[in-house]
């Protein structure tokens, strides 16, 4: 952990010219996995880091991004040995080739000059550049054969995840609540609590009312799950039916709170969310074939790791 912090450190300062400090992270049957490596594959991620945090969070963060940058491309060798030393296994020419126009063509258009100008900037040669097209279709090619084409939901296992698991999809009950404020700083408060009561007793609608309000903010704020509403609201609305108010005083203002509606907790029905639940047990299942496939390939490959 301690090594794994000291490279993120040491590359921190240097990364937003891409200039990278290389190590070796890894290997896995022989082949190395470096710092750049790493680094080149975690790199849009660490930029979107860079601008949401800064401080000490942010080469933790990193850490933990370059962690798991660095058990991905393990798991992505681990793969391509297990491709390349089955003789059955092969890319097809025709689909190497069609990948290789159409990545060319999704990001220079029919500019070839811009192709070879990537080229040069990435010190990277014509085949090098069909090696790592080739390495995406077997990396799809293997996942698809050995973790997607086991997955299967059927019907029956999703009614049965719903009526097992109706909690988890039941929407919360919600309250909306509308706010008129009346502040003490303004003159005649008393009169105008007097005056906004009388109104409300005498049957005007709270909407019509709420233009009195001293807050600059609108005062309806729509539907709140009840952890999202102050506790003080709560316990004073909890006996209210829809469309009643109640007051709450505090040091400098008079709130009039009003309950206008409520919506109690309901579980969707099983046709709207069906395909949610369908995801989810695809996901579930997945995950499962993955780690079973590359706990497998890892029962027989030799893997150091230099960084915890």
């Amino acid at each position: 952990m301690k090594y794994f912090a000291l490279i993120t450190l040491l590359c921190l300062s240097s990364f937003a010219g891409r200039v990278y400090k290389v190590s070796i992270m890894a290997k896995v049957n022989g082949h190395i996995i470096t710092s750049y490596d790493i680094q080149e594959l975690s790199y849009r991620e660490e930029m979107r880091l860079r601008q949401i945090f800064n401080g000490p969070e942010l080469p933790s963060r990193i850490v933990d991004l370059r962690r798991r940058a660095l058990d991905i491309l393990i798991e992505e060798q681990l793969i391509l040995d297990h491709f390349n030393s089955n003789d059955a296994y092969q890319v097809p020419s025709s689909l190497l080739e069609e990948r290789i126009e159409k990545s060319i063509a999704r990001r220079f258009g029919s500019d070839r000059d811009k192709f070879y100008d990537m080229l040069h900037q990435k010190d990277m040669t014509v085949e090098e550049y069909r090696e790592e097209i080739e390495r995406g279709i077997i990396l799809e090619l293997m996942r698809m054969e050995f973790i997607r084409k086991k997955i299967v939901v059927t019907p029956h296992d999703i009614a049965l995840y719903f009526a097992e698991n109706k909690a988890e999809f039941a929407t919360p009950s919600q309250m909306h609540i509308k706010l008129i404020i009346l502040s003490k700083d303004k003159s005649k408060y008393d009169e105008r609590v007097t005056k906004l009561k009388q109104e409300l007793k005498d049957g005007k609608s709270f909407d019509e009312l709420m233009p009195q309000s001293d807050s600059q903010f609108n005062g309806d704020l729509g539907f709140l799950k009840m952890t999202d509403i102050r506790p003080d609201f709560l316990e004073a609305l909890k006996d209210k039916k829809a469309g009643e108010y109640i007051t709450i005083e505090e040091t400098t203002q008079m709130l009039f709170v009003q309950l206008s509606e409520v919506r109690k907790s309901a579980v969707p029905p099983l046709e709207d969310i069906s395909d949610q639940i369908k995801s989810k047990l695809s996901s579930d299942q997945e995950k499962q074939y993955r780690e079973e496939f590359i706990g497998d390939l890892k029962r027989g490959a030799k893997i150091e790791k230099y960084v915890e």
